[in-house]
């Protein structure tokens, strides 16, 4: 029943830093309005594609605040190819975004003070 219902899929969690990757990115986009476009499902299509064709996006889609409307959540193994990704980002879906803002986090430094794992859910009971 659980595998059934409630388990989507098994993922190890490694030490990002162990198989190099430095930066998690948190970036939010302000896409423009295309959901009034006659184009929609060609331009969410596309979108679809480019997230897919990324593989270093570990998860993205809709969200809602600070004005923006996407997000995505990438790693990537130093700055260089954090700015390679976002120029992608830039050149090729840039036409359906009108702003873009990024977090980055440093996976190897001293300030990650609780790192990501999903075992701290078990204490929400």
């Amino acid at each position: 029943m659980l595998e059934k219902e409630v388990i989507e899929g098994y993922t190890a969690i490694p030490k990002w830093e162990k198989i190099g990757y430095t930066i998690l990115s948190i970036t939010l986009i302000k896409a423009m309005d295309i959901f009034v476009s006659k184009d929609y499902p060609d331009i969410r299509k596309q979108g679809l594609k480019w997230l897919a064709d990324q593989p270093n996006i570990i998860m993205g889609g809709a969200c809602e605040g600070m004005g923006m409307n996407s997000f995505i959540i990438s790693l990537h193994k130093n700055f260089s190819d954090h700015s390679k990704f976002m120029l992608k980002l830039r050149l090729q879906m840039g036409n359906f975004i009108d702003d873009v803002q990024t977090i980055l986090v440093d996976l190897k430094g001293t300030e990650r003070l609780k790192p990501f794992h999903l075992k701290y859910l078990i204490k929400t009971k």
